[in-house]
């Protein structure tokens, strides 16, 4: 078999064996997406929070750290407090499981409601979910760092003071 025709044989089966990891992949990113879409449970999000996460009368809002089945990470606990710190009208909550390792701090109140977890489901954790006036969820992001929780409190109160000019 001369070179070029062998060449040619080994580029057309590189070229099969590329193909059909791409459908592999293709197949894996629509069933992690399935995953993710479905995760989040389409009661929490479009609709209203336990009622342990509601704002107290008179808060404008509420900003939980939802740590799902895991212990408190102690530098995350105390991101939410530095982010609480001079934020009055804004309550700042941890939910945990009931026996999780929370570690307490000033302004953040820990919530152990083993029935508001469980009806918080969300695609990752720990996550800080934002919870409006009204007790309905206005938005969720990750936060897998420290350095994310002030990030993501302002986002969240930026896109209420926004809804609220509106």
């Amino acid at each position: 078999m001369p070179v070029e025709t062998a060449a040619l044989v080994l580029s057309w089966i590189a070229i099969v064996v590329l193909a059909l990891a791409l459908a592999g992949l293709v197949r894996q990113v629509r069933e992690v997406r399935a995953v993710v879409v479905d995760g989040f449970g389409p009661s929490f999000l479009t609709g209203a929070a336990p009622s342990a996460l509601h704002p107290s009368p008179g808060k404008d809002g509420t900003v939980v750290l939802v740590l799902g089945s895991m212990d408190a990470d102690r530098a995350l606990v105390d991101a939410l407090e530095r982010a609480a710190r001079g934020r009055d009208a804004i309550e700042f909550k941890v939910l945990a499981e009931p026996g999780a390792d929370v570690p307490r701090v000033a302004g953040v109140h820990v919530v152990a409601d083993g029935a508001a977890a469980a009806q918080v489901r969300l695609p990752w954790y720990p996550a800080l979910v934002h919870v409006g006036r009204d007790g309905v969820v206005a938005d969720a992001a990750p936060v897998g760092a420290p350095e994310a929780v002030a990030r993501v409190v302002e986002t969240f109160l930026a896109e209420d003071a926004t809804s609220r000019r509106s």
